[in-house]
């Protein structure tokens, strides 16, 4: 690289750096920008193969640090090469989703080894995949709070048995129903019509679905469950280290296999109004359909 190219790789680099600190950051030179120079060619040499923008490392960085640390000295304490594939991962790239998916796999299968849990190894990664990237409950997801400074196997490792431990504590208290139809109609339009029959059958309604979830294999189930819970189809795909197409299909037909089941107990066991029936029907497929849609969409490149 001649001196006047590298001057302005240089330029490029300390203006990234102040955008992602904000108008008020300090101009990056010397040595802490020659230390973040280093850093970025060090992720992206890790993991040439999610082709990182420089933008994409130095936004994660810019949000890792504050504004009093020592660069050179902060940045010689990170794991480049994990760095790399959690803001692949934050990008929405589809390789490092599935290399995450992978060491979401090995965590919960060393989490769940040495205990009576061994046979729920793949529920538990499909329970940390949504906690690190989409979040459980009222908590956001986790990926973002990984600081890069210890390796982040044992990061996800840490999570697969604090959830395999609530897991065990929940099948002892008699286990946590299915709640994956919740989630797949949480997103649904809002119709004065749908939202009278949905508050007069939620009881009814939520017994069949769950009835209907039950019924399914559990790997289509699991991959539904992820799906409604906003889990790209790349890493449910990775869960069961299968291509993108056929997890795809396995949503399908799980949606499909729901709706029969649905219709079927609708009217028969519960006896509600077939117009009413078909109303619900068309709600529930419409989540379905809008879940799996969002699944495929948010699978990065």
């Amino acid at each position: 690289m001649t001196g006047a190219s590298q001057r302005g790789s240089e330029e490029i680099t300390a203006h990234e750096w102040r955008l992602a600190r904000g108008a008020g950051a300090e101009p990056l030179a010397g040595d802490s920008l020659r230390a973040l120079i280093a850093f970025l060619a060090q992720a992206r040499a890790a993991r040439p193969v999610l082709g990182l923008s420089e933008k994409e490392v130095v936004a994660w960085l810019a949000g890792q640090l504050s504004s009093d640390t020592e660069l050179p000295r902060a940045l010689s304490s990170l794991l480049a090469a994990d760095v790399a594939v959690v803001c692949g991962c934050l990008a929405g790239r589809a390789r490092a989703l599935d290399e995450l998916a992978g060491r979401v796999r090995k965590a919960a299968a060393d989490a769940t080894q040495r205990t009576d849990l061994k046979a729920m190894a793949d529920d538990l990664a499909q329970e940390v995949l949504v906690k690190v990237l989409r979040g459980s409950g009222e908590a956001g997801p986790l990926l973002p709070r990984y600081t890069g400074r210890g390796s982040l196997d044992g990061w996800l490792r840490a999570i697969a048995v604090r959830t395999a431990l609530r897991s065990k504590a929940q099948v002892e208290r008699g286990g946590a129903r299915e709640t994956a139809w919740l989630a797949l109609l949480s997103g649904a339009p809002s119709n004065p019509e749908l939202e009278a029959l949905q508050a007069r059958y939620r009881d009814a309604f939520a017994e069949v679905c769950h009835r209907a979830l039950a019924a399914l294999p559990s790997r289509e189930r699991s991959a539904l469950r992820l799906a409604a819970r906003g889990v790209p189809v790349t890493a449910i795909a990775s869960c069961y280290q299968v291509h993108r197409a056929t997890a795809t299909r396995w949503l399908l037909q799980a949606k499909q296999q729901v709706l029969e089941g649905v219709r079927r107990t609708l009217g028969a066991q519960l006896g509600i109004d077939l117009s009413e029936a078909e109303s619900l029907i068309r709600l529930l497929r419409s989540q379905l359909e809008l879940s799996i849609a969002k699944s495929s969409e948010s699978a990065g490149g």
